[in-house]
């Protein structure tokens, strides 16, 4: 871990609880996810599955960011889901420990560690937070620490499971995009989000971490449940009727590329 003293200021702000409440009252998210009691992510399973079909000749932006860190190690994949991160790790590192809790995702991602014959891939169905690790060169954490409510304990376990680097990669721009160009014109309140960069890069600095930040450009899709029309979705999440003009206005709103950081630190020598 790289440390360094906290910026003046940065500690008068509670991050930690800050990251806690985005994740406990963004509702947007949810709104992909299957109902109370289920697996919450087998919908987005769906969707990221075909995804990944409909991708995979186009490589990811952020692999040339990771793959280097990559190259002959053993890596992390955390939040595996259904292998996006790590069919390509496979190819590189020497071993890929895929930890992915939802079985929904599970099956997608052991189906395709089948295809694809990758033999260096093992999969665990544990939670990151109780699962049972072996150190290993590289911890990835994609896309995944804005669900978890305990963030800095989630930091902390992949930085000490990580023998030369931890990376996490996370949103810049909200995907949200539509929601929040519709939701002034219904709401007073401010709308919901789910955590970003700039809250995850806070978080870091307060815990003591100065780490590395690389920006890349991703093209925006906004993927709705089978059978959920832009409409449903915008009047659900803002828990108003939202006019047909208006849904039409948000969709319209809505940037071709958002931006994502690869939030990165390499750890020292022993």
């Amino acid at each position: 871990m790289n440390e360094a003293p906290v910026p003046p200021g940065l500690m008068e702000m509670d991050w930690a609880q800050r990251w806690r409440s985005l994740v406990t009252t963004s509702h947007v998210g949810p709104m992909f996810a299957g109902p109370a009691g289920s697996d919450r992510f087998a919908r987005l399973a769906e969707r990221f599955d075909a995804g990944m079909r409909e991708n995979g000749r186009a490589e990811d932006p952020l692999l040339p960011l990771i793959l280097p860190l990559a190259r002959g190690a053993s890596v992390i994949d955390v939040g595996a889901g259904v292998g996006r991160f790590t069919l390509p790790l496979a190819r590189s590192a020497r071993e890929v420990v895929a930890v992915e809790p939802s079985a929904a995702m599970r099956e997608r991602l052991e189906l395709h560690v089948r295809e694809r014959g990758a033999d260096n891939v093992r999969i665990l169905s544990d939670p990151f937070e109780a699962a049972e690790l072996e150190p290993a060169e590289l911890v990835l954490c994609a896309h995944v620490v804005h669900f978890v409510a305990d963030a800095p304990a989630f930091i902390r376990k992949a930085d000490a499971l990580a023998r030369r680097a931890v990376a996490f990669a996370i949103r810049h721009d909200s995907f949200e995009a539509p929601l929040m160009a519709v939701w002034s014109r219904y709401r007073k309140d401010p709308p919901p989000r789910q955590a970003t960069f700039a809250d995850l890069y806070n978080l870091l600095l307060a815990m003591g971490y100065t780490p590395n930040v690389t920006f890349y450009r991703r093209a925006y899709h906004l993927r709705l449940p089978e059978g959920v029309d832009a409409r449903v979705w915008l009047s659900r999440a803002v828990g108003e009727e939202v006019s047909e003009a208006d849904a039409r206005d948000a969709l319209a709103a809505a940037p071709p590329f958002l931006r994502e950081a690869c939030v990165w630190w390499e750890k020292e020598a022993p």
